[in-house]
């Protein structure tokens, strides 16, 4: 067809021409609907077209090809990674056999430790390492269970190369949000140093360099905050670990980067993977790194679940999914639908692979290289939080970096401000969570099913910075309707103790 122009019976028109019909047939306030502004504070439209890219120096790069926003290989799709957290050893196995055996490809194990031999027996024996990647946060325990591993690994005869998965330790995440490192400042520096020249000779397809921006949101952040300090916490540790001999390649093989997918907002978490890679290209240029990439892992929103009307949360995972798959990640977790109030079942953690599956399968979401490559609305939005997450993170840099910042309450300070700002529009119904603010359903009790206390901070005795708190939007809402459950609960049993006198 060539340019030759359709519908030739009609004047051709642009945007300009668009937007003065709209103008003339629309009211001020239809005017205004049409333009507003995200949480990082640029402007959006509802409309863009063609000419809106012309800027947008990545628009035409191709999968594979920098600056990766279309991702940095061709073909792929996340695979599921399904979070399992111990409480009893023996549970934890069956759920991680169950899991594989229902499609999961890596694992996600969380702890406060890895048991005794017999306990640590039950957890590595539950998969085979060599096709199912494991990838543990056992907090303090983290570097012994690393030398365990693979002590373990070769006395069963495993090629080191084919254990595939990840090892979560973060102490300059742990100084954010629990206020201080698990030993000085040095040690822990120290110790990250032997882990990883560990690593790199006996596990060497292990992780062991975890950096979480999905933290951040789960504080409040906004999409701009969590990847802007998610580079200036990935800068602070290049900077510190190349001072000790290793070079950024060496780093970036280790590397593993968290961000969290919502549905809150389905489109800014599409642009929010997207952007994640053309900032890692022009970050990593500076240092020098060519053909080097992290592992880049997505996991759901918890800050925007409820423990009302939990099967809502379903319907988000739904969005999370899909954003996880448009937006490009290598891994991706769903984190059931009931893990605000018990520890999720065999069951729970099903749903939520199943929800994987059918993106992947039925929905056949693994057959397109980029699906929202073109689209004029996500193309700028990814522009745009690229430039908004630059911002921040150069602001940290101005004040000394990542732990200067956190020092000075930098950080702390704009989070929890974003976060209050964003629970004052949950409460006024501005913000919504349907089952919590909007059509709840009045009849249901949370006291009749809650198995879970929520978990206090983990904070240190002294505190070296003002520690991050992650927290639900929903939260206080249903403690306060907890607390008028309790309450009447407590009544009705002190007026049949007065029935029964």
């Amino acid at each position: 067809m060539g340019n030759k122009q359709m519908f030739s019976e009609f004047d051709p028109s642009d945007k300009n021409d668009w937007l003065e019909k709209v103008r003339k047939s629309s009211s001020e306030d239809e005017l205004k609907a049409l333009f507003s502004e995200s949480s990082d504070g640029f402007k959006l439209s509802a409309y863009y077209d063609f000419s809106d890219l012309e800027h947008i120096e990545f628009k035409d790069s191709l999968p594979g090809n920098y600056p990766f926003v279309n991702g940095f290989s061709q073909g792929n799709y996340p695979k599921l990674r399904a979070a399992i957290h111990i409480d009893k050893f023996m549970k934890a196995s069956q759920m991680m056999k169950e899991a594989v055996d229902s499609g999961a490809e890596e694992l996600f194990i969380t702890g406060d430790h890895f048991g005794n031999d017999n306990e640590l027996e039950l957890i590595l024996n539950s998969v085979d390492p060599t096709k199912t990647a494991l990838h543990v946060d056992f907090g303090e325990s983290n570097v012994a269970f690393a030398f365990i591993l693979a002590d373990e690994m070769a006395q069963r005869g495993f090629d080191p190369a084919a254990i595939k998965g990840s090892i979560g330790h973060d102490y300059l995440g742990d100084l954010a949000f629990k206020g201080n490192f698990d030993y000085s400042a040095s040690e822990s520096l120290n110790l990250l140093k032997s882990l990883l020249q560990f690593g790199e000779s006996s596990l060497p397809a292990v992780k062991m360099l975890q950096v979480s921006g999905a933290k951040y949101h789960e504080a409040g952040a906004t999409p701009g905050m969590e990847l802007g300090f998610l580079f200036a916490q990935l800068t602070e540790y290049f900077d510190l670990l190349t001072e000790k001999g290793f070079t950024p390649a060496q780093l970036t093989r280790q590397l593993q980067l968290h961000v969290a997918v919502s549905a809150d907002d389905y489109f800014m978490s599409i642009a929010k993977l997207r952007a994640l890679r053309v900032l890692w290209a022009n970050w990593a240029e500076a240092y020098g790194i060519e053909n080097e990439f992290p592992q880049v892992h997505a996991i759901s929103s918890h800050r925007n679940k409820t423990s009302f009307d939990e099967y809502s949360n379903l319907l988000r995972l739904t969005t999370e999914g899909m954003a996880g798959f448009l937006g490009g990640c290598d891994s991706l977790t769903l984190q059931p639908h009931d893990n605000t109030f018990r520890l999720p079942n065999s069951f729970s953690l099903r749903i939520a692979g199943n929800i994987h599956h059918l993106l992947r399968f039925e929905s056949k979401m693994d057959q397109t290289a980029d699906a929202a490559a073109g689209s004029y609305y996500i193309e700028n939005l990814t522009d745009k939080l690229v430039d908004a997450a630059w911002t921040w993170f150069t602001e940290c840099e101005k004040k000394g970096g990542f732990m200067a910042s956190l020092k000075v309450k930098y950080i702390q300070g704009v989070i929890e401000q974003q976060s209050n700002k964003e629970l004052a529009y949950f409460t006024d119904s501005k913000k919504v969570l349907v089952g919590a603010n909007k059509y709840p359903d009045k009849k249901e009790n949370l006291s009749q099913k809650t198995e879970k206390v929520a978990p206090r901070p983990d904070l240190k005795d002294e505190l070296n910075v003002m520690p991050l708190r992650m927290k639900r939007v929903a939260e206080n809402l249903e403690n306060a309707r907890l607390k008028m459950e309790s309450n009447r609960l407590s009544q009705e049993m002190e007026e049949a103790d007065k029935e029964d006198e």
